[in-house]
């Protein structure tokens, strides 16, 4: 066949199989995963090479949160999970059929990113806990003990793991699998995703249930225990992160115009750190706090979320990808070397152009005085 008559087609199968919803899960969450990883990975080389000596053990918590990041974006794509909120329910599932896992396996995927997910409410809370005992004057007992428990690292560090076990017993517990919410999560999962329950592992929480003897509504008391302890959680953390903000922000602003020159060098890395961690409070307040009390929140008060929160996995997984940007532009040193290696990238790449620019510029220049000298020998 001539070449002009050869016309390479796009293969039927891609467009649909790019307009599959769960191939465009799977393709969003890998490429926030590679992002993820790969930011988190620049940042603890940052902050193990790069920090001011100043900062002090704050480092190891900073790199213990973003390593938690790199397993939670990790863990994130492995289970690709779904959640949607409706009626007086939610439920958080994942579809094991054609995948490598099996029923079991997928159970353990869904409540291990839940429990990541619950440490997640802890990380946010540690960081302030640390920077309020760093600034706070002792001036009393229970401040003193709270100094204590904020200076002590390796304290702040397994307080995460205490959330993860704790909101993990929670799902399996109360969120798990009952003759009294099975056939109502079985006509959720085939009206609006078509999918058999069998095929896939869930936890759930239904706070109210039909009686089949009368109809009439009844509260389901596991799933209002596990809705309190979501709130105890979220509660703690948000105090951690507004309550302590606050006096820490109180406290670097009186020090800041108190002290002197040199003790201005701590504080204003202080306050450094405190903007960088303002900003990672944003950041998952935006990405997760919100979007998880509306949807856990909403059938509570029968509110219909509807399609509104397939978008919760979305900007979960978008949270690790957004978090470590503060520190990085916010703390000067790694700012200056983000911009210093910007710089010899920029540099080394236009030397690289240039010279091989003067290079072709000095070939074609010996070529047309080659073919001018031997035009002259041949006339």
């Amino acid at each position: 066949m001539p070449c002009s008559q050869v016309s390479w087609r796009f293969p039927s199968f891609i467009p649909e199989l790019m307009s599959s919803p769960r191939c465009l899960q799977h393709v969003y969450q890998s490429f926030c995963t590679f992002i993820s990883l790969f930011l988190n990975t620049f940042l603890i080389y940052l902050i193990l090479y790069k920090s001011p000596k100043k900062l002090g053990d704050y480092k190891y918590l900073m790199v213990y949160t973003a390593v938690f990041e790199q397993v939670y974006t990790v863990v994130d794509l492995l289970t690709e999970p779904t959640a949607y909120s409706y009626g007086y329910s939610f439920v958080v599932f994942r579809r094991y059929n054609a995948t490598w896992t099996d029923a079991d396996e997928s159970q353990v995927l869904i409540v291990t990113w839940c429990a990541l997910f619950g440490s997640s409410m802890a990380v946010f809370g540690v960081h302030f806990v640390y920077r309020f005992a760093s600034v706070q004057p002792s001036s009393s007992v229970f401040w003193n003990r709270m100094q204590a428990i904020g200076k002590n690292v390796l304290v702040l560090c397994a307080v995460p793991f205490v959330y993860g076990i704790w909101w993990s017993i929670v799902c399996l517990v109360y969120c798990r699998y009952t003759p009294g919410t099975y056939q109502y999560m079985r006509n959720i999962t085939k009206s609006l995703y078509n999918l058999n329950i069998e095929n896939i592992s869930y936890i759930s929480a239904v706070f109210y249930v039909d009686d089949p003897i009368d109809g009439s509504i009844h509260l389901n008391l596991g799933s209002w225990i596990a809705l309190s302890q979501f709130s105890t959680m979220v509660g703690s953390s948000m105090f951690c992160v507004s309550y302590l903000g606050y006096r820490c922000y109180s406290k670097l602003s009186c020090q800041l115009t108190m002290t002197s020159n040199q003790s201005k060098l701590a504080t204003s890395l202080q306050k450094q750190l405190y903007f960088a961690l303002v900003g990672q409070t944003v950041i998952p307040i935006t990405f997760m706090y919100f979007p998880v009390c509306v949807f856990v929140f909403g059938p509570v008060f029968m509110v219909e979320i509807g399609v509104v929160s397939t978008f919760l996995t979305h900007a979960v997984t978008l949270y690790p990808v957004l978090d470590p940007l503060p520190n990085m532009f916010i703390i000067k040193t790694y700012r200056n070397t983000i911009m210093d290696m910007w710089r010899s990238l920029k540099n080394g790449a236009f030397c690289s152009s240039h010279k091989h620019r003067i290079t072709v510029e000095t070939v074609t220049s010996v070529a047309t005085t080659m073919r001018q000298y031997n035009s002259s020998v041949v006339f």
